[in-house]
């Protein structure tokens, strides 16, 4: 029997099952149609106020992008004025390793652009009280000018982060007595996909 502490690590690391490896991604990604031929042709949802989690992948819709094709989910913004934004993306498959590293495109009320940027992303091993999952959250922020919101990926110069665990605690039961073994945090490469599970969420 394991305890709770090992057991929302064990939810952190063992994520859903097997993920599809990056090059069948990428093969699958080439293969699908893009949706429309200029990005005003978009669906931009409104963002609700509790935020959205959603899915880049192959039922996702593709556009090409001046980066490259990629997968992508519009919205549109809440609010005026200054605006604060969290954004999560989580894991694929079982492991600790596998995600989507989002490039935001942020747009004005006549869809032109009026910034693009990755995240400066860092990683959460989850917990009991938040969010279970293992994931990887960033911040942006918008002003008065930004309506809308495009969320895709890109490729990058850089190495993928390395994802730093934290130690914890396995509890087992020999008969009716707890045994307690302390088990080391970890590091693990990461590596980014062309698909994953994404949330943004507006912040106060």
């Amino acid at each position: 029997m394991i305890a709770m502490r090992s057991i929302a690590w064990m939810c952190c690391v063992l994520l859903a099952g097997c993920a599809t490896t990056v090059d069948k991604q990428f093969a699958s990604l080439e293969q699908a149609r893009p949706c429309c031929t200029s990005i005003s042709e978009f669906e931009f949802e409104p963002l609700p106020a509790k935020g959205s989690k959603f899915k880049l992948e192959v039922h996702a819709s593709v556009f090409d992008f001046d980066s490259g094709r990629s997968y992508f989910k519009a919205f549109e913004l809440p609010g005026t004025g200054l605006r604060r934004f969290r954004v999560k993306t989580y894991f694929n498959g079982m492991w600790i390793g596998q995600y989507l590293d989002p490039v935001l495109l942020i747009l004005d009320a006549e869809h032109r652009e009026v910034a693009r940027g990755a995240l400066s992303l860092r990683f959460d091993d989850g917990n009991l009280f938040g969010d279970q999952n293992a994931h990887l959250f960033g911040f942006f922020a918008v002003d008065d000018e930004a309506r809308y919101l495009v969320v895709l990926t890109a490729p990058f110069e850089s190495e993928a982060p390395v994802a730093k665990t934290d130690p914890s605690v396995m509890v087992t039961m020999i008969g009716q007595t707890p045994i307690a073994s302390p088990t080391p945090g970890t590091s693990i490469r990461l590596h980014r996909s062309p698909t994953g599970t994404v949330r943004v969420e507006p912040l106060p």
